[in-house]
Parts: structure tokens; sequence; C-alpha cells
């Protein structure tokens, strides 16, 4: 990328946990500026919908959110039972924003079984977590203003036995959520492409919300939160960023909390 354009910003899509990926060659590293962090979703996604199913099953603790707002690799070298072996590295020495953060994207959208969004509850806090943390936000198109329609997994393999080796897998791959039969939208076929097309319906209150945090966003100071605290029994978490102070309840019961004088 870099012989082709010097001034190409590079993010890598990887699922390695390992800060190696954007760390310097001159240390042993693969040079890119930053990379996407899928833990950040797993610990946010189990908080604001309480989905425990598959890989999720790790996660859904505030303690887990909380070190994810440090360094967003909850797996650091941390036994994984999911995948039965330790996983991941530590990645104290990257600054926050070379690190992509989400709520949604077209992995954790799209490789649903359903290809479901956020539940539309869940959405305001999710997108708080998200363009507060600091880290480098994304954005899943359609998710600034609440689309409603799904977005499912489609190709178009001309290959008749990769077409349907696709179908088959997507049904297996569902087998370890129990919330999913097998009755998964085909892949291969014209309607799930076509029921995946942005309406543009907006959710005004949600779309005000997303403009008023990316507008917060732009006052916090940047590099880390210089102070993490949770409760997990609770369920809130509370970060400090500079003169700022954030607060999430992912509890399903009302919480009184004293704030400072400062902005909040």
């Amino acid at each position: 990328m870099r012989a082709a354009n010097q001034h190409a910003i590079v993010i890598i899509e990887s699922g390695l946990n390992d800060a190696t990926v954007i760390r310097s060659p001159a240390v042993g590293g693969w040079g890119a500026d930053a990379t996407w962090a899928d833990d950040f979703h797993h610990s946010l996604r189990t908080l604001v919908t309480d989905e425990r199913d598959g890989y999720y099953a790790e996660f859904g603790r505030v303690e887990l959110l909380a070190k994810a707002f440090h360094r967003p690799y909850v797996h650091d070298g941390t036994y994984s039972n999911f995948r039965g072996r330790r996983f991941g590295a530590p990645a104290e020495d990257v600054l926050p924003e070379r690190f992509v953060v989400f709520c949604q994207d077209h992995d954790q959208v799209g490789n649903r079984a359903f290809g479901d969004r956020m539940p539309a509850q869940a959405r305001p806090l999710a997108a708080f977590l998200t363009l507060l943390s600091p880290f480098t936000p994304m954005l899943f198109m359609g998710e600034q203003y609440g689309e409603p329609v799904p977005f499912q997994f489609f190709c178009d393999h001309i290959d008749p036995k990769v077409a349907e080796a696709t179908r088959t897998g997507r049904r297996e791959e569902f087998a370890a959520f129990a919330s999913f039969g097998q009755d998964i939208p085909d892949p291969q076929s014209p309607d799930t492409f076509e029921r995946s097309k942005l309406t543009r319906v907006r959710d005004p209150e949600l779309a005000k919300l997303y403009t008023r945090l990316i507008e917060i966003r732009r006052e916090l100071p940047s590099g880390d939160a210089d102070e993490i605290t949770f409760d997990e029994a609770d369920r809130w978490l509370r970060v400090r960023r500079g003169p700022f102070e954030l607060l999430a309840s992912c509890s399903d019961k009302p919480l009184a909390f004293e704030l400072p004088s400062g902005p909040s």
C-alpha cells in the first residue's frame, strides 16, 4: 500500500488480538497505522443486550468492559474457553487511537443468523460507550440514524459447490447459538440481498444523539482515560477523561450518583 501511496492510512482487520500488526517494523511489527478490536464490541454488546451464546459466553461482565476501555484487547494473553487456549497479547505500548472500535460492523451484524442490528433500546448506550471511548470509533452504515432493516449475509458465488458450501457453513456456524434454528436466510438468494438495502428511515432522536456525541468527543482529551471504576453488582462503569466524567449504567434499575461540579 505504501509503495503505491506513501500517504495511505493502513487499517488492519486482524483477529489476532496482537498489536504486532501496528507496531513499527523496526521492532518486528507489521507497520500498519491501526487495527480493529472485536473484544471491545463483545464486552459492550453482552452488557447492553445480555446476549451470552457462542463466543459471547466469555464476556458479559462490567469488569471486562472496564478493561476494554483501557485497551480493547480483553484477551491479551488470557485463557479463552471458546478457543481452548491462551489468546492475544498485551498492548500497553500502543496509543489508544490506533485501535478502531465499534458497536456494529459488517461482521457483528452481517454474520448474525438474521443480520439483525443492535436492538433499538440498546443503541443510545452503545453509541455513548463507543463514541466517547479513547479509541477511534467506526460507524456501520445507517447506524448513526437508526437504520431499521437488517444487514444479512449475502453472496453471489458462481461455482455451485462453493454456493452450497456457504449455505451449509452458515447453518453449522449457528449450531452453537441456542436461539437460532436451521431456518437461516439463504446467502445466495437475491431476496436476502434485497432485504438488506438501506431504507434511510431515520430515528430523529437517535440521529440527534449521535451528532451530539460526536461534538462532545471533540472536546475530550486524547490519550488514555485518567481513571476507570466500575461496580459489577450494580452494572455501572465510570470513566474520567481530563475534566470529563463519563457514567454508563447497564442496570435495569435506577441508580443515584454524585457527580463532580465540572463537565460530565
